[in-house]
């Protein structure tokens, strides 16, 4: 499967909801939540004024935090947004401050 839409290079990705949704961050300040299976984009996210490099979910799983080189931490919330996911997880870029993805405590 390919997802496009973004017109800078991919920063970080997010499983959001178990497999059904994937989030993507970018060098483009944008935030994207795509549908697995065929490759929509559901919801584009703007905001940010510098390039995405962090991604989660709060703990309850209805909303997703953003990190950004424009040195902002943004919460957002969306009617996509709307499982808890079993185990939020992050993989980003860093670069070049050492960014750590937030981990909840259980």
């Amino acid at each position: 499967m390919r997802y496009e839409g973004h017109v800078g290079a991919v920063t970080c990705i997010m499983d959001m909801t178990q497999g059904t949704q994937v989030v993507s961050g970018s060098y483009d300040k944008t935030i994207r939540v795509w549908d697995v299976e065929s490759g929509e984009q559901l919801l584009s996210l703007k905001g940010h004024t510098g390039v995405i490099y962090g991604l989660n979910l709060s703990p309850d799983g209805f909303r997703m935090l953003s990190c950004s080189s424009d040195c902002t931490i943004k919460v957002s919330t969306s009617s996509h947004i709307s499982r808890p996911p079993s185990s939020p997880s992050c993989t980003f870029y860093s670069k070049p401050q050492n960014l750590e993805p937030w981990n909840p405590p259980p």
